[in-house]
């Protein structure tokens, strides 16, 4: 086995471990995400019921629940691949050798085609949910005091965030079903007053501010009314994006190097069974008679020929030589005595 096989096989055996492990990983993430009721809070699954993606005939909780079903599916394909590296590099299997070059190839192209997509498509993602949110707004937000679960998300997500609507405060100009009383009283409000600052405790267990002008004459000082509440998850999710960009640049380095190394390695396998043959053959000249020594000559020059020409086994093919042709000469002197 050659230099560049060994560490190909090595290499091999590492990077499919790990690939091993984020399968499994991914894999539970997505059971998580399908069948554990209390991952998301109730008053945020409950907004993303009602969101609905423009004329799609489903939801955003629905579309959650299928990006879960992805995650299972791509940790289930993830893990097969780093199985069959694994076993393919460590035994020297060739079907499951390429078989794993074959499924990594393609799930590089995949990635690539899912990267340049997910950017051509952002403004349209963007748009649609955008349009389902502020419609939650229009239809269905009925104030701070309500235990509506629409209503509930939205004064979460805005004490959450620190922030107001879909864009910003004026989302709530055509809220048809906000009810403005607060303590009795119906008061002039522009914004929710879960857009205020200064609000004590964690929700649902709150306190407003006793100065409602936060919300009825409301400025950037004592409200987050500019802030919509989109730009500010968008900012939370892209916090952690040079992480997820860097994490993708060098799963793909490593699956380019891991197609690369599956190939080294099937070829150097393909070659030790046809040294293997060689061998066998030489060796069954070695019982010919004398009539034969002349053929047995021409066999070991081709085979010593296919041997030398091929840098990776050249030490190893030198030392075969050597006994080989020790061998040999055994052979013939041992012929002419007879």
């Amino acid at each position: 086995m050659g230099c560049g096989s060994a560490i190909g096989r090595v290499f091999l055996v590492i990077v499919n471990t790990l690939f091993t492990i984020l399968g499994f990983a991914l894999l539970v993430i997505g059971c998580l995400v399908k069948f554990k009721e209390d991952l998301v809070t109730k008053y945020a699954k409950e907004l993303f019921k009602v969101i609905k993606l423009d004329s799609a005939d489903y939801n955003l909780d629905e579309l959650l629940s299928s990006s879960a079903v992805v995650f299972i599916i791509v940790g289930v394909v993830i893990l097969i691949v780093g199985v069959l590296g694994c076993f393919g590099a460590c035994c020297g299997w060739r079907v499951f050798l390429v078989i794993y070059a074959i499924i990594v190839f393609l799930v590089l192209i995949a990635e690539i085609a899912g990267v340049v997509l997910a950017a051509l498509m952002k403004k349209d993602v963007d748009s649609v949910v955008k349009k389902g949110m502020k419609k939650s707004i229009a239809e269905l937000y009925k104030g701070d005091l309500s235990q509506e679960p629409v209503s509930l998300a939205w004064n979460s997500l805005h004490i959450e965030f620190d922030c107001c609507g879909v864009d910003n405060y004026m989302d709530f100009m055509n809220a048809t079903h906000w009810n403005k009383t607060y303590n009795g009283q119906t008061l002039d409000l522009k914004t929710p007053l879960s857009c205020c600052k200064g609000i004590e405790g964690e929700f649902p267990d709150i306190k407003y501010p006793a100065d409602t002008t936060c919300a009825t004459g409301s400025d950037s000082t004592n409200s987050n009314r500019n802030k919509g509440c989109y730009s500010a998850i968008e900012d939370f999710i892209n916090k952690y994006s040079n992480i997820f960009i860097g994490i993708g640049v060098v799963v793909a380095i490593f699956e380019i190097l891991c197609i690369v190394f599956a190939i080294i390695v099937c070829r150097n396998v393909e070659e030790g069974d046809k040294m293997l043959w060689n061998i066998k053959t030489i060796s069954r000249s070695f019982g010919d008679s004398q009539s034969n020594i002349t053929s047995d000559s021409r066999v070991f020059t081709k085979d010593l020929h296919y041997l030398t020409g091929h840098p990776w086994s050249f030490v190893k093919s030198a030392l075969f030589v050597v006994a080989t042709v020790c061998h040999f000469h055994s052979n013939v002197m041992e012929s002419k005595a007879c």
